[in-house]
């Protein structure tokens, strides 16, 4: 353990290879699009082809099935303080569903791991009475 502390101590890992740091804001003249990933994950494309996944403080009930939702900011920029509300298909036009609070913004190399992996479910078998 003392020889591993010394080299780390040594040999520091190089600056860029840690994890990238989240950002709490994406300009909104950046955003090229969004894929809603589940009901607590949206994936933003930004310009330059820079992915960002926003985990979702809570579950947004509906945004996936919805597969579509709004904001509204005063300000030219989309934070984790914003709020989305989940835009349901009302025939022609739309309804509005849930609105949830977005999370911080983290960078992500491929869009399609933004999902959490969720907890395994319990398998319990049924004996016959």
């Amino acid at each position: 353990v003392v020889f591993l502390f010394f080299l780390i101590t040594l040999f520091p890992p190089p600056l860029g290879a840690s994890e990238p740091e989240p950002v709490r804001c994406l300009p909104l003249k950046q955003i090229v699009s969004t894929k809603i990933v589940d009901d607590q994950n949206i994936v933003f494309r930004t310009q330059g082809k820079r992915f960002y996944n926003n985990h979702l403080p809570h579950k947004c009930n509906g945004l996936k099935s919805a597969g579509k939702y709004r904001y509204k900011t005063s300000l030219s920029e989309l934070c984790n303080v914003d709020i989305i509300t989940v835009l349901h298909d009302a025939g022609g036009s739309f309804m509005d569903g849930a609105s949830c609070g977005l999370g911080v913004f983290t960078p992500i190399d491929n869009p399609n791991l933004a999902k959490k992996p969720e907890p395994a479910e319990e398998v319990t078998k049924k004996t016959p009475e």
